[in-house]
């Protein structure tokens, strides 16, 4: 693994700098990511390192969205027996609340910011939500995030 310093220059003439982590993973493939300070860079190696020693990485390119992970959760809750109208909630949450606002987003990019931010819209928005009915839209999303991966905090 390591940390490097990338400079070029663009075709206006304008000079870039970048820091960049190169590492493999537990399955020996390469991977690259890009950072604006180094500060970031060198805290993604060292997770990188973690996890990869833990054999538990996996790289953000080949994450799976929110909309994924909650559809592998609806199917765990149903193979589990959980009652019809537990699940037709659980549901209704992902497709009307969870899945248009935030299911686009790589787990690997969720953040407690970004689940925060989801939780607020939806209390924010003139919706008619309530503070329990936003709190349940966003328990099914952190169920299947946390049965995925373990994302990066803020």
């Amino acid at each position: 693994m390591s940390v490097r310093k990338r400079a070029w220059t663009t075709r206006g003439g304008a000079a870039k700098t970048a820091w960049v982590v190169d590492y493999v993973d537990q399955h020996g493939k390469r991977h690259i990511e890009t950072f604006q300070r180094k500060k970031e860079a060198d805290a993604r190696e060292a997770k990188a390192k973690v996890d990869v020693g833990k054999g538990i990485h996996i790289a953000p390119s080949e994450s799976i969205t929110v909309a994924e992970a909650a559809a592998n959760w609806l199917n765990r809750v149903k193979a589990d027996g959980r009652e019809r109208s537990t699940l037709r909630q659980y549901e209704t949450h992902v497709h009307l609340h969870i899945a248009p606002r935030i299911g686009r987003i790589k787990l690997a990019k969720l953040t407690t910011a970004k689940i925060e931010e989801f939780r607020n819209s939806l209390l924010d928005q003139n919706e008619g939500l309530s503070r329990p009915l936003a709190r349940n839209s966003h328990q099914p999303q952190v169920a299947a995030q946390a049965s995925q991966i373990h994302p990066p905090r803020d």
